[in-house]
């Protein structure tokens, strides 16, 4: 029975559900990681600052940086934003809510995804994906930030389920495919196909059900061009409305630029595979898992573990293969391991071997002895001075986790995947608790966002020296753009704007500033035009 309770998720006497745990762990995960931090500059600063713009506009048509429009994302995460905004008024709350929600729809996609592909398993084995997914450590960190990727993640299972509505013969099963592939161009691009678009065109390896293909990618064709449509309702008034050289960059450059010969985050194909250990820590350093991994391979690879295998190799392999990388761009490629590290370790009924914890519980060992040591041995660098506050108590309460994990008393495999999830959840509150709470004041950008938008209300000129990238624009409520000028012309503008004021990011602060703070390594500054010259 579904949502029935599982004897492998035990506290004391008191039986929880899956779904309750999930959901109880997504919580604590959201309600710790945004309690202890503000917006991040650059990135969360970006787009909350952008879809400010856009409400202060009143333009939700083009988004706009800084005053010009903003070609780099399409709109959906911020008319996700505006929404809320037009509900609860315009607040710091929604938009850091958005992304986490859509994290947590995605937990229980991926249970109901692994209930389509094994339909003959018990549901306590379908639980364990959502457990996985939950406790592998990149997505911990990442759901909790206003970006477009969990956005992603959620359309991308969205259209996988629609994918196997379809190949049971659903008719309305391709009309949610394409509406999941439009959704998701507008939540971040074309880069929707790339998740989705392998396992629909090698539909004859997963299928149970035999048919005359030519129908099948007929079908998918007229999906495809379905999200098209979608994507293109926005896009070519957008492209009008933004001008010729946002047309440009929007319907071109950000696609197929970035694969061809990309202008931002250029890495080796081989980046993805070097940091795979840590984006999927820790179900990959599990000897069991490897074990079972062997298991697999012995036996007939069945249709359900096909399609997992194909989106997720797939995804690697185009994903390595784009000259744009970043670690995020992993996340709608999670579920995919969360589900095949499930199906693997759903059988193994045996006992667990203490050795085979070893890993884990040296390498979490090693981070707390690196944590408690580290800033009392050796002296923080400028751009990290928050490390010499780190309180050495939560370096132990990661020990204490480490020979948890050790100690546990010997169980069966397949129970142990909880326990492991939850130590990597736990992992991730003591470090949102000790490090990022820590680390928070020199990412805050509230109070020179404030002195900003009182010198803009006094109508004084500001410079911003160096790119900007709206990361004062939010918080400080600002309803004009800052000029922009290069270090060379900031004497210049100062000369030409003695009641002027720039915004500047020396690696000290000098003398002659208003006002200064540390800010992503460097301080920012605020001093005069007269000052400045």
């Amino acid at each position: 029975m579904r949502g029935a309770p599982v004897s492998a998720l035990p506290s004391g006497r008191l039986m929880i559900t899956p779904r309750a745990a999930i959901a109880l762990g997504w919580a604590l995960l959201v309600i710790t990681g945004i309690s202890a931090r503000t917006l991040i500059p650059l990135d969360e600063t970006r787009y909350v600052g952008v879809a400010w713009e856009m409400w202060q506009r009143g333009d939700f048509l083009v988004p706009y940086l800084n005053g010009a429009p903003y070609s780099h994302k399409p709109p959906l995460l911020f008319w996700l934003i505006h929404a809320g905004w037009g509900v609860f008024g315009v607040n710091a709350w929604w938009p850091r809510l958005v992304a986490p929600l859509f994290a947590l729809a995605s937990l229980y996609l991926t249970v109901a995804l692994s209930r389509r592909l094994w339909s003959n398993r018990p549901d306590r084995e379908h639980w364990l994906a959502g457990v996985v997914l939950l406790g592998t450590i990149s997505w911990t960190g990442y759901q909790t930030l206003t970006m477009f990727d969990t956005l992603m993640v959620f359309f991308t299972l969205a259209a996988l389920l629609a994918l196997l509505a379809a190949a049971r013969g659903e008719r309305r099963g391709w009309i949610l495919f394409g509406v999941a592939l439009g959704m998701g161009i507008l939540a971040k691009g074309p880069v929707i196909l790339v998740y989705s678009l392998p396992a629909a065109l090698t539909a004859p390896l997963w299928s149970p059900v035999r048919r005359a293909w030519w129908r099948w990618y007929a079908a998918l064709v007229l999906a495809v061009l379905f999200a098209a449509a979608i994507a293109l309702a926005w896009a070519l008034p957008a492209a009008q409305a933004g001008g010729a050289s946002y047309g440009e960059a929007l319907l071109w450059r950000q696609s197929a630029g970035r694969i061809v010969h990309s202008f931002a985050h250029r890495r080796a194909w081989w980046w993805y595979l070097a940091i795979a250990p840590a984006m999927l820590f820790p179900w990959l350093w599990w000897p069991t898992l490897w074990r079972a991994t062997l298991n697999l391979i012995r036996g007939p690879t069945e249709r359900g573990l096909r399609l997992v295998l194909i989106w997720g190799l797939t995804g690697v392999a185009a994903l390595s293969a784009i000259s744009a990388k970043q670690p995020q761009y992993l996340l709608p490629l999670l579920p995919a391991f969360a589900l095949y590290t499930a199906h693997a370790l759903a059988p193994l009924a045996g006992p667990e071997e203490r050795l085979a914890r070893a890993p884990i519980a040296l390498l979490v060992g090693g981070l707390a002895v690196a944590w408690i040591v580290a800033p009392r041995l050796l002296a923080a660098p400028s751009s990290a001075w928050w490390l010499e506050r780190l309180n050495p108590g939560w370096g132990i309460a990661i020990g204490a986790l480490a020979l948890a994990w050790w100690l546990l008393a010997r169980q069966a495999t397949n129970r142990l995947v909880p326990w492991l999830a939850g130590l990597s959840v736990a992992l991730a509150l003591l470090v949102n608790g000790g490090l990022v709470r820590i680390a928070a004041p020199a990412y805050d950008p509230r109070q020179i966002a404030t002195r900003i938008a009182r010198l803009q209300a006094s109508g004084a000129p500001i410079a911003n020296v160096g790119k900007y990238h709206d990361q004062f624009q939010f918080y400080g409520r600002l309803t004009r753009p800052l000029e922009v000028v290069s270090a060379a012309d900031a004497r210049a503008w100062a000369r030409r704007h003695p009641d002027g004021w720039l915004v500047s990011y020396p690696r000290r602060a000098p003398a002659a500033t208003v006002y200064a703070q540390r800010f992503r390594g460097r301080y920012v500054t605020l001093i005069g035009a007269i000052r400045y010259r």
